[in-house]
């Protein structure tokens, strides 16, 4: 490192050379740069694009109560990773921390709704929330006076409490919920009425019930979708339902549906503006992939199959199609 400070000194590089030479640096290496000199620490601390990711993450397991204290840390950080913590409480030092905070990861932990409630109200540039395989340990509905409209990406799995996030995030870009439970399916709707407004990105299990509630929202013009699909036969035409009824996607991500050419023909008319294709594909006819040439905007294409079927890809030409992955 001193080489390389003396390097700096010596050469002197235009400043806006530094921040691209710095983004190519891990997080941990960010961090023990702005010890080196003032100028660099101003550098890290300047550019969002590099503090951005930098994170916290507080020892697996760990207990949250009076007695905890976090350690002192950059105060650049704005990304916290909790993994099977057991949040009883947080004291005095989660307010100036939350209020730089915009991405929080939680996995595995124990929370009472309260204490999350608590914490999430301390963190007004918030961005990102995933909570995922997160237990409530008490789900007695509290009051909800605050609300975080920078929020942007919420993921959730198996999570029942829809109706409080509806109050707190009005302004959600992504939405993504990892689990199928058909009897929540009037909640969601509602969830995903009140932000059609917003909404971008939609990760979900299709169901009839959802997909016929989804028709009828004017306002949801989506560009991303990601389906979660337990393979069945049935899922390849929620599948292309699903783009008859949202027409405005660029990207497609079906990676647990097995379609067949005539549903990725179908999927293709449906969506002119497909950039990217993400799914399994079944055997196809003369092993010729005749999807393709529905699809003249792609530009991404993962393919993913069970057999070792060759696929014969000559004569099809697609000049926006800068990357092709096979599984």
């Amino acid at each position: 490192m001193a080489n390389v400070v003396t390097g700096a000194q010596k050469f002197d590089l235009p400043p806006e050379l530094w921040p691209r030479i710095f983004a190519h640096l891990p997080p941990q290496q960010l961090l023990s740069l702005r010890l080196v000199c003032r100028r660099w620490k101003a550098i890290v601390d300047r550019e969002r694009h590099l503090w951005d990711r930098i994170s916290i993450h507080v020892p697996d397991g760990v207990t949250l109560d009076a007695r905890f204290r976090m350690k002192s840390c950059a105060p650049s950080v704005t990304c916290l990773k909790l993994t099977r913590a057991q949040i009883v409480t947080v004291g005095s030092w989660w307010r100036p921390l939350g209020e730089r905070l915009t991405c929080i990861e939680m996995r595995d932990c124990r929370v009472a709704l309260g204490t999350l409630l608590k914490m999430l109200r301390c963190t007004p540039n918030l961005r990102r929330l995933s909570l995922r395989y997160t237990a409530f340990t008490c789900r007695k509905e509290p009051v909800v006076k605050f609300t975080l409209d920078r929020m942007e990406d919420l993921d959730l799995y198996f999570e029942e409490l829809f109706e409080i996030y509806v109050r707190i995030f009005p302004r959600l870009r992504r939405f993504s919920y990892d689990q199928l439970e058909t009897n929540w399916d009037g909640i969601r709707d509602r969830l995903i009425q009140s932000m059609q407004g917003t909404l971008q990105h939609l990760g979900f299990y299709p169901t009839a019930k959802l997909l016929q509630a989804m028709t009828s929202m004017d306002l949801l013009r989506l560009s991303s979708v990601t389906l979660f699909t337990h393979m069945q036969d049935h899922d390849q035409h929620d599948a292309a339902r699903l783009c008859r009824i949202q027409p405005s996607l660029e990207r497609l991500v079906i990676p647990g549906v097995i379609a067949q050419d005539s549903i990725l023909c179908e999927i293709g008319r449906n969506l002119r503006g497909l950039k990217v294709l993400d799914t399994y594909i079944e055997e196809v006819e003369a092993g010729r992939p005749t999807f393709l040439a529905t699809m003249p905007n792609l530009e991404l294409l993962t393919l993913r199959g069970y057999d070792k079927q060759p696929i014969d890809f000559t004569g099809f030409t697609n000049p926006n199609l800068r990357q092709a992955r096979f599984w």
